[in-house]
């Protein structure tokens, strides 16, 4: 019973010792707390610059990593551009230096071509020139579509002398040739004497035509005239006193009339200016030639007509 007495008494003071010094510690780090906060927060905020310093070190990597990608596909463009220019003659990159500074002053005006405005500035360039090349292969087309037209026009005009040539612009050489051919003989320079030796002749031949028709009309009038020269010697009714007398009379038939009035019209009056021999004339006595020979898909109707208008006793 005394050992233990004297067991809690000894326990009881080394708890209060330890008390003690659980208290001074409480009071010491009372008195540094204001220090620990003041580190908590500056390691906070320090943390925090770490971590932007860190994700800005990061996005400065990609960036460089880009730049450096685009340097070396810029280089690698270079590169392929040098060799290009060294493979086109020297004449040919002074031209087309001259014709892209025009352009260039066309899309981009008073702008200069600047390294980062580069891109944008080739895409303009390269749109403006698109528009240019539809707008030209649009015009090339209509232009191919004409040539092709007048092909086909000389060659139904003259389909002997182009029997082996095709209406495309594949031909087109050999219809030069032909072109050249012909200015080489100079016939353009006799064009226009020979249209007006054709026409001359054409409306000449027709009047020539008329004027054989009018004797062989006068020469029918003669002898009526002497046949009634002799009529009147004769006496037809003696208690009256009367003969006979022929009579010609001009034929009241349409055809006949109409022809009378087409001829006429070939070989008489002119154009504003008193010219009988214009195309004009000569389209009129060709029209009326052709009726005369004989259309084709009329010929038979037209060689009954013949008859009837040339024959001058009607």
């Amino acid at each position: 019973m005394l050992e233990l007495k004297e067991f809690s008494r000894i326990d009881w003071r080394g708890t209060a010792a330890a008390i003690q010094r659980l208290e001074d510690e409480k009071r010491a780090l009372e008195e540094s707390d204001d220090q620990l906060r003041t580190l908590r927060e500056q390691f906070t905020e320090i943390d925090k610059q770490y971590k932007a310093a860190d994700g800005q070190r990061e996005d400065a990597s990609k960036r460089l990593g880009a730049v450096q990608d685009r340097l070396q596909q810029t280089q690698n463009d270079r590169h392929a551009a040098l060799e290009e220019r060294a493979s086109i003659p020297e004449d040919d990159i002074t031209a087309n230096n001259a014709l892209l500074e025009q352009w260039r002053e066309q899309v981009l005006g008073e702008h200069s071509l600047e390294l980062r405005l580069l891109t944008t500035q080739q895409k303009s360039m390269r749109d403006a020139l698109q528009g240019k090349i539809d707008a030209d292969e649009k015009a090339a087309n209509r232009l191919r579509e004409k040539i092709v037209e007048q092909m086909q026009r000389y060659k139904a005009a003259y389909p002997v002398e182009t029997a082996e040539m095709d209406a495309s612009t594949a031909a087109l050489p050999e219809y030069c040739r032909q072109l050249k051919a012909l200015r080489d003989d100079d016939l353009p320079r006799f064009e226009a004497r020979f249209k007006e030796l054709l026409n001359k002749e054409t409306i000449n031949s027709m009047a020539a035509f008329q004027a054989y028709l009018q004797r062989r009309r006068d020469e029918i009038e003669e002898r009526i005239r002497i046949i009634n020269a002799s009529l009147t010697s004769i006496e037809y009714d003696r208690m009256q006193a009367t003969y006979i007398e022929l009579v010609s009379l001009p034929s009241a038939d349409a055809d006949v009339r109409n022809f009378q009035t087409d001829l006429r019209d070939c070989i008489s009056g002119g154009d504003e200016r008193g010219e009988l021999y214009t195309e004009q004339k000569f389209l009129q006595v060709k029209a009326l030639v052709e009726r005369l020979n004989g259309r084709e898909g009329q010929a038979d109707l037209d060689a009954r007509w013949r008859i009837k208008v040339a024959d001058v006793r009607n």
